[in-house]
């Protein structure tokens, strides 16, 4: 009979143990999934600064308007604001979802600045162009 009921409290011990860890996993989850948004947010807003450690392979995101500070690495996000700083872990696929939406926003970003000097130097050649034609008519 006492065997019955070890083995039965036992039972109860470890089903509470895995409800806690079934509670845990699910808060884990929510965190990641949140970490996630901000990241993607902040990613695509204007008002942020990305940059990537080419060494390390570390990518940051600066938004000085909100006062957020995130530093990404393999997996693991850090959120700092002016109180307080967070460390999420995320999972594999996030993870890759996450880096490649931070790179897609930064070839965005190059490509966008890419036509903009394109298009100084268009306009920098016709206001040379346009100069000198002036200058030749003038000389006649």
């Amino acid at each position: 009979m006492t065997i019955k009921r070890l083995y039965a409290k036992l039972k109860i011990s470890l089903r509470n143990v895995s409800k806690k860890s079934f509670v845990e996993q699910q808060e884990a989850k929510t965190n990641a999934k949140q970490c996630s948004f901000i990241c993607r947010k902040l990613i695509h807003s204007q008002n942020s600064d990305l940059l990537i450690a080419p060494i390390s392979r570390k990518k940051y995101i600066k938004n000085e308007q909100l006062g957020i500070f995130i530093t990404m690495e393999e997996g693991e996000i850090t959120i700092t604001n002016h109180t307080y700083s967070y460390f999420i872990k995320l999972g594999d696929a996030e993870w890759i979802k996450l880096k490649d939406f931070f790179k897609k926003e930064m070839e965005l970003r190059a490509m966008q600045m890419e036509k903009e000097m394109e298009y100084q130097i268009k306009h920098s050649l016709d206001t040379i162009y346009t100069k000198i034609s002036t200058e030749l008519v003038t000389q006649k």
